[in-house]
């Protein structure tokens, strides 16, 4: 059982569009989280280093041989004001452990850059679809 190689492939996609209050209230704070933004949160240093950064942390576990070839999880997360991650959930779960792993190392990620509207920082609406290549 054990995998040959692991390739991350991300498509990174953020609500877009005018600017949208999504209306969602949760239980850290009761600011409106936008869909929409002038400038989206981003992360230190870019994408492509979040994305090696984030396959390099990223450990498949419990996938059998020539069972599986690929997994796609999907998550969405809010981006806080200060850059840093909330409401983490897993729309997309094909199982094997990889939507608890997938939360686990984006919540080891440094915070991001956060969105801005009229100028001001804002917390906003992300989803994030992976797919893992297992062999």
């Amino acid at each position: 059982m054990k995998i040959k190689k692991i390739v991350l492939f991300f498509m990174f996609a953020a609500y877009s569009g005018f600017a949208q209050n999504v209306n969602t209230i949760d239980n850290r704070n009761s600011e409106p989280i936008y869909a929409g933004v002038d400038i989206p949160a981003s992360p230190e240093g870019g994408l492509q280093k979040f994305y090696y950064d984030f396959a390099k942390a990223f450990k498949t576990q419990h996938v059998p041989d020539n069972s599986i070839t690929q997994l796609r999880i999907m998550l969405a997360f809010v981006v806080e004001k200060d850059g840093s991650f909330s409401n983490i959930k897993v729309l997309r779960d094909p199982g094997f452990g990889a939507g608890e792993e997938a939360i686990r190392v984006l919540q080891l990620m440094p915070r991001w850059t956060s969105s801005l509207l009229e100028g001001k920082p804002v917390r906003s609406q992300f989803t994030f679809p992976i797919t893992i290549k297992v062999r």
